[in-house]
């Protein structure tokens, strides 16, 4: 039998600290186990189905339920706590971890919160496919049953739109292989303000365009952070791209770009005055395909968080709706001694 798994979100899942595992209970094979899954069971073989099943699969079957509880076993002197799901294109899905010194009610949320996300992603990316292959394959119908009846003109409007239908898609599809553009991260010593001013650089037509007042503030010049500075130019240049785009209209843009140490690590924060986001949309900010742009794919804050994480950092976004918006990027700071 044939399983169709996003590579990109098996990527995601295979570095994760909870335990995932998909399998497919007629078959019994395991599909997929992520490197979590196989610290919490050191002592088996990550393809043996047998010791799987005797170990979590004996007890009472929730995963038929319509809202699976979670389970708990011992292994290895380890409280496990695991919940099963019901089938997703054929498998069924088991997220676990050691719940020795946490409680029910964490694990349970953290458990929930996964599954959520996981259902989001692959229902958004069905949707976001979707679309665009439909209105190819309706405007093929169309033109393919009157090709003969329409004139030379009406002919060359929907290869047009067919074009721009295959433009959208091949767009799509560039920024679901971006999730994982730096597989491999190389953290060293970064100058945040030469990287800073190379980005401005880089944007400085459309800023100048859009007459947009920017202030780069670095208090401390030689500040630096511990970062791969492709992947920070990256994450800076989505998030400054978004802020930019946010101006556009605005009477007086500005863009404030500020530096400064926080004990152990470095604040970069990028602060815009422009349309802001409206409170109902902030808690979907980096959830992947969702973009306040008509034109957007939705993935540029989920892919900067994503990278930030790998390089021990965070982002925080802050924002009221129609006066502006400001990210929070946090990074270790770069020791006197390693400069």
């Amino acid at each position: 039998m044939n399983y169709s798994i996003e590579p990109s979100w098996l990527e995601l899942l295979k570095t994760i600290d909870l335990g995932v595992v998909a399998f497919d209970l007629k078959e019994k094979k395991i599909i997929f186990q992520n490197r979590a899954m196989q610290n919490l069971m050191p002592t088996s073989s990550p393809s043996d189905f047998n010791e799987f099943e005797k170990t979590f699969l004996a007890g009472p079957k929730t995963y038929f339920a319509r809202k699976p509880g979670q389970q708990e076993v011992i292994l290895a002197e380890k409280t496990i706590g695991f919940t099963i799901y019901p089938q997703i294109n054929g498998l069924h899905w088991m997220l676990a971890s050691e719940i020795s010194d946490k409680t029910y009610a964490q694990k349970i949320a953290e458990n929930t919160l996964l599954y959520d996300m996981l259902d989001y992603t692959f229902f958004n990316l069905t949707h976001e496919l979707g679309n665009p292959v439909n209105s190819i394959k309706m405007a093929l119908e169309v033109l393919i049953t009157n090709f003969d009846k329409y004139s030379e003109a009406t002919r060359r409007e929907y290869l047009n739109n067919l074009h721009s239908e295959v433009n959208r898609l091949e767009e799509l599809l560039k920024s679901i292989k971006s999730i994982n553009i730096y597989e491999q991260l190389t953290i060293r010593n970064t100058d945040i303000r030469a990287l800073l001013e190379n980005l401005l650089q880089l944007l400085n037509h459309e800023i100048t365009n859009k007459h947009i007042i920017v202030n780069l503030i670095c208090p401390q010049p030689q500040l630096r952070c511990q970062s791969d500075p492709q992947a920070l130019h990256h994450v800076l240049l989505n998030i400054m791209g978004n802020a930019i785009n946010a101006l556009t209209g605005k009477k007086e843009p500005r863009l404030t770009i500020r530096t400064e140490p926080c004990g152990p690590h470095v604040h970069i924060a990028i602060k815009d005055n422009g349309c802001g986001i409206a409170d109902d949309k902030k808690k979907e900010l980096f959830l992947p395909f969702f973009t306040t742009k008509p034109q957007g794919i939705g993935l540029g804050l989920t892919i900067a968080k994503k990278l930030l994480t790998q390089m021990n950092g965070t982002i925080e976004l802050t924002s009221q709706h129609h006066q502006g918006t400001e990210v929070l990027i946090s990074l270790p700071k770069t020791s006197d001694h390693e400069h």
